[in-house]
Formats: C-alpha cells, sequence, structure tokens
C-alpha cells in the first residue's frame, strides 16, 4: 500500500503508534484478503528456538481471532536496528499475517508474547477494511474504475512534496466532481481522497470515522448502510458549503470516532449540542463518497439535472457494493425472467428529504432522499410520484483531469447514467419473498400484474434482522406507461406524465388489495405525522436509519 495519502506509510511499511486510538495517531490499515508483516524484538528471543506469539485480538469482542500467522526461516534474526555505531544484540522476528477475506471490518490489536508468556511491549492496533482488489483481477471492474473511484497505489511513484502528496499523472482518486448542470457544465471538483484528514494532523482522519462506524460489518452494503447513517446524522439540511476540501466539514470540530461508532447504528441520535454540521445534497454526496473510500469501497458523486430524489437538482452517491441483487424482482412479467436488479452501484442518498423543515409533509411526499436503492428502481420512482423523468445524470468519467478546465465541459467529457435511470428495468413483482432495503425517505417501486399473478393483494413484512426502528407500508396506483405520450409537454419545459402515486394514500397498510390490470406497488416508511405538520428539526433519532422488507403475495 505504497501512497502519499495516508501518512502512516512510507513504502509499504506502516508505524503503528500504540494501543488506543487518539488524536493524531496512524494506525495502518490492512485490507481483506491481504498478508502484512509485523516485526517483533526483544531481548528474550534467541533468532533459533525461543520465538515469540503474536495474537490478534477483535477490539470489538476483545477476543482473539484465529487468523494465519507464520515466521519464516528468512524472518527470524539477529541485529535488527543499527543502534550506537552496531547493530542490535536483540533479536528481531519477521511475522506475517493473513486477514481472512471475509473478516469483519474494524479494529484489531496485534499482542506479542516472549517464550516465558510475559507480554512483550504494548498493543499495536491496525484496521481492517475492504478489499477492491480482487474485483479488478476477476474483471469485475477495470483498474482505471479502481484508480478513479477508490484508491491508487501510486506505483509510478509518488512526489510527497505535491498536491495532496499525489503520484503526478493519476490523481482522479483523490477527487469526485459535481457537474451543474446541462452541457456546457461548470466543474466543481470535490477533495474526497480515501484516508484524508485535515492540514492539521493532530485531528482523526476519514479512516479513523469509517472503520470506527463500519465495526463487525462484513459486506460492503452493510457497511455502506453505516456510514450513511453516520453522514446522514452528521449534518442537518441548511446553509450552503460548497468547500472543495470536504474533510473540512467533517473532521474539523474534532469528531471522535467513539461517536462514529455510535451514531452509525441505530437508536442513538447527534444532538445539536455535538455540533450537527450544516450541509446540503452537494456536501453530503462528496463526504459519503470520501468516507467509503476510505473504508475500502469504490464510490463516486452523480449530478442530476432535475427530479432524482424529488429535488429540482441533486447530488447522490453511487457505492460499488458486489453480490447483487441486493433488492429482488425481474426484469419482465415472469417469475423466469432475468433479475432486474443487477448492477452493483447502488444509490446512497443521505440527503435530509425533511429539509429545512420548513414544507409540510404533504409536499414531501415526493421527496425520498435517504435513500438505499438500485439505480432503475431509484429512477423509476420519480416517474411514478411525480410524473417526470430523471434528466442529465452523470458523474465523472475515469479519464477525466481533476485539476483541468472547470467551465463548458461537454457531454462527451462526462460518465453519462441516464439510461441506468431514466429507462433500467421494471422490479416486477412475480412471486413472494421479494426482498428490498428501504431508507427513511424512500419510495421503492414494484409493477405487478393481477391477472397474471392470480394474487389478491401484496403485503410487507420486515426481514429478520432487518432493523426494528422504520415500520415499512405499502401505497398502490395504476400503471403508467412511461412510452405513452406526456399529459403536459410544453417548449423549453421539462414533459410531464401522469403521477401514479401523486400522493401519499390515506389507507395506507402492510397489506394492500390488487386493483384489476396492472399497478405501481409504492413501498415507504409511514413517518406517521398528519400531511399539514412540519419536520420537527430536533427529531433526528430516525435519520439515516433503513429496513430490510420482504414483500409477499396473497392469493
Amino acid at each position: 500500500m505504497r501512497t502519499g495519502d495516508y501518512d502512516a506509510w512510507s513504502e509499504g511499511v506502516a508505524f503503528a503508534q500504540g494501543a488506543t486510538v487518539v488524536s493524531g495517531v496512524r494506525p495502518p490499515p490492512v485490507r481483506r484478503g491481504t498478508t502484512f508483516s509485523v516485526a517483533v524484538e526483544d531481548s528474550s528471543l534467541n533468532g533459533t528456538t525461543q520465538n515469540a506469539t503474536l495474537r490478534v485480538i477483535s477490539n470489538a469482542t476483545g477476543a482473539e481471532v484465529s487468523w494465519g500467522k507464520s515466521l519464516p526461516a528468512e524472518g527470524d534474526y539477529q541485529g535488527g536496528i543499527f543502534t550506537s555505531g552496531a547493530f542490535s544484540s536483540r533479536s528481531r522476528e519477521h511475522w506475517r499475517i493473513t486477514v481472512p477475506g471475509d473478516a469483519p471490518i474494524g479494529r484489531y490489536l496485534v499482542r506479542a508474547f516472549a517464550p516465558s508468556g510475559a507480554r512483550i511491549g504494548q498493543d499495536v492496533v491496525f484496521y481492517v477494511i475492504h478489499n477492491p482488489y480482487p474485483l479488478v483481477a476477476s474483471g469485475a471492474i477495470s483498474k482505471a474504475e479502481l484508480e478513479t473511484y477508490g484508491y491508487d497505489e501510486d506505483e509510478d511513484g509518488v512526489n510527497l512534496n505535491g498536491g495532496y502528496g499525489s503520484d503526478q499523472d493519476n490523481i482522479r482518486d483523490h477527487f469526485t466532481v459535481l457537474y451543474e448542470w446541462s452541457p456546457p457544465y461548470s466543474v466543481y471538483p470535490k477533495l474526497t481522497a480515501a484516508f484524508r484528514r485535515t492540514t492539521d494532523e493532530s485531528k482523526f482522519s476519514f479512516l479513523d470515522h469509517a472503520v470506527a462506524a463500519a465495526q463487525g460489518t462484513t459486506s460492503e452494503l452493510e457497511t455502506m448502510r453505516r456510514l450513511y447513517r453516520l453522514v446522514t446524522q452528521r449534518y442537518r439540511y441548511t446553509q450552503p458549503t460548497n468547500l472543495g476540501d470536504v474533510s473540512s466539514i467533517f473532521l474539523s470540530d474534532g469528531l471522535d470516532p467513539a461517536e462514529s461508532l455510535q451514531y452509525g447504528k441505530p437508536g442513538t441520535q447527534l444532538g445539536w449540542d455535538d455540533d450537527v454540521m450544516g450541509a446540503q445534497c452537494y456536501d453530503y454526496a462528496p463526504v459519503l463518497a470520501a468516507i467509503a473510500r476510505s473504508a475500502g469501497v469504490l464510490s463516486r458523486v452523480v449530478s442530476s439535472e432535475g427530479f432524482l430524489g424529488g429535488w429540482g437538482n441533486h447530488f447522490f452517491t453511487e457505492a460499488y457494493t458486489p453480490g447483487v441483487p441486493h433488492h429482488g424482482g425481474k426484469q419482465q412479467n415472469s417469475s423466469s425472467s432475468p433479475n432486474s436488479d443487477t448492477s452493483p452501484w447502488y444509490v446512497f442518498d443521505a440527503t435530509n428529504p425533511d429539509a429545512s423543515g420548513s414544507t409540510p409533509y404533504q409536499y414531501l411526499w415526493e421527496r425520498y432522499s435517504e435513500g438505499i436503492a438500485p439505480q432503475a428502481q431509484y429512477g423509476k420512482a420519480t416517474f411514478v410520484l411525480s410524473g417526470y423523468k430523471p434528466l442529465g445524470t452523470t458523474t465523472n468519467t475515469v479519464t477525466w483531469d481533476p485539476l483541468g478546465p472547470t467551465d463548458d465541459i461537454g457531454a462527451d467529457d462526462v460518465l453519462s447514467l441516464q439510461a441506468q435511470y431514466e429507462s433500467g428495468p421494471d422490479f416486477w413483482l412475480t412471486q413472494s419473498g421479494v426482498t428490498g432495503i428501504l431508507g427513511r425517505g424512500e419510495k421503492d417501486v414494484y409493477r405487478i400484474s393481477k391477472a397474471t399473478t392470480g394474487a389478491r393483494a401484496v403485503s410487507v413484512r420486515t426481514a429478520p434482522g432487518g432493523g426494528n426502528t422504520l415500520q415499512p407500508v405499502l401505497c398502490v396506483g395504476p400503471y403508467v406507461d412511461p412510452n405513452g405520450p406526456p399529459v403536459e409537454s410544453e417548449p423549453g419545459v421539462a414533459p410531464r406524465w401522469a403521477a401514479s402515486v401523486p400522493v401519499r394514500c390515506a389507507d395506507r397498510a402492510t397489506t394492500y388489495p390488487l386493483p384489476e390490470g396492472e399497478s405501481y406497488v409504492v413501498v415507504f416508511h409511514d413517518h406517521g405525522q398528519p400531511d399539514d405538520a412540519y419536520p420537527n428539526p430536533d427529531d433526528r433519532l430516525k435519520l439515516g436509519d433503513s429496513v430490510q422488507y420482504i414483500l409477499d403475495l396473497q392469493y
């Protein structure tokens, strides 16, 4: 892991500092499925038969983990350090520790013991993060995607005196970009480097917070659910900041990793006295991208010209989450059809849909931020709830220059995601057991045919272990053909079709009857407030919460 991005590393060597994480300490990150070396030196080691014993302890459980450890013959020797004009007489051992490919993300300790059983030194803390490199080896992603949306290992060398410690030809991993709005674009590069810390080296880094919030998770999806909640809790929707370096609005006030561990999980609330920061969607999105990259998850910011998330223009995060389908459904109206959920790029929209709290709930139905969804389903929600189709959905290419021109960027210079959001597959309900993940403000949309399924109703329930803070409910509306003529089409104005479910239905329930013909089923969290009520900005307890649900057909 040779990189100038994280200053605990120097040509592949990490200098860990102590057994605890405090401001200014740089615990080394290690990727799952890799092997790293540990040097142990003590006078009790004789370099032949009297060897140390190493134990790896999970900081989350306090228990030892059974990882592979070895001491190669060439790693067992004397005189490892040159001091006072000669090599030390104390024996040094170079152990190798292998992190399993499915090891939980989080903080771990290395503990060394002398042959007598006495402790050698103090515990040393290190981090385990996700490993995107096997995705490159398997062909799932390209090396250029890894270097742009995740982490560039700087194999061509590092200029530590350069901008942000970057290497000189592949610095795209340090940034993401906001495109406003239609071509020719104005471009705002946002510094989102993995492991980023502020210029004050006494502060914690994104890595510290990412590992704390993701502690114990074993998949990229579950890690992102934690990070998404933390970022949602960290901010209130208020005045714009739009700073180039997003670390300054997350790290600068001294947020402690112990708080990130706490607020990444449901049932906790970051209060106003905890220095909640002001932000808008163009802050939420790049901050989540930065902290995701620090956890080893590929991520990027998506720019929308209109209607995605129910906003006029919007920014949100996509994260690469292997192992789809996470949501169920079929591409066509048949149980034998291919799965509709096939793209591992998933929406994580951390922006608070309640905005500043100055809008009654009846006008917030079309906003479905705080969402976790496939690209296609997120785009379908726009059409079903408002009658509009997504517009101008883009992200940065793998060849863009973050230090290049910022004005008059053409359509050929961006990566268009328009087809994924506007015309992606429907999520057909053809059988029971379809599952999905629902954020607090989100509306998931499925298509169903009563005649084909023979079902009289559809019901929703919480999946075992899927979360208990949100209660999913259903609305059902008529199918609207997106290929039919719009009901409103004026020059210079975005065309609009009839909205299938323009308002939250008054008879929402966990079981909902199906009308004749084809329908849309909308799954959402009922916040339980009357439509004329205003959001309470002090009630932050469920911000960032999510629940896994199951849909069943009733016959």
